[in-house]
């Protein structure tokens, strides 16, 4: 993989994106920096957004230390508990988590990661904002 930054655009392509066919997909930018990654990222966010009714969420995971505070702040806009700024930080990944496993076509962009593990550690494994 090497020490180039990961942006990886996850979400589940619905029929407005792929022509009347439903596929799951997680595609991903891999090379090094400075190639354009996250430049190419903003323009499909830019351009193919409005398709996500669960919204667009931009998260850096350039640290495995942070990134549990990025899942969270990805819960403030969801609507997912009337006092979500009071839960525990464990609480509100928890509840972030769970929505990214539901249906809700939602784009995630995981920018500045360098680690695979970590990627693999926050990227859904299944419902419409993972493969």
């Amino acid at each position: 993989m090497g020490k180039g930054v990961i942006v990886v655009i996850s979400a589940l392509i619905v029929s407005e994106l792929a022509g009347g066919v439903e596929r799951r997909q997680s595609p991903a930018a891999l090379a090094q920096c400075g190639v354009g990654k996250t430049q190419l990222a903003i323009e499909f966010a830019y351009r193919f957004g409005r398709f996500f009714p669960g919204g667009v969420f931009w998260l850096s995971l350039a640290s495995a230390e942070a990134a549990p505070g990025e899942v969270a702040l990805c819960g403030t806009v969801m609507n997912l508990h009337p006092h979500f700024e009071r839960l525990t930080l464990d609480d509100q990944v928890r509840l972030v988590t769970q929505a990214w496993a539901e249906d809700t076509a939602r784009l995630l962009i995981f920018d500045s990661c360098e680690d695979e593990s970590l990627l693999y550690r926050w990227l859904p494994q299944r419902g419409g904002s993972g493969c």
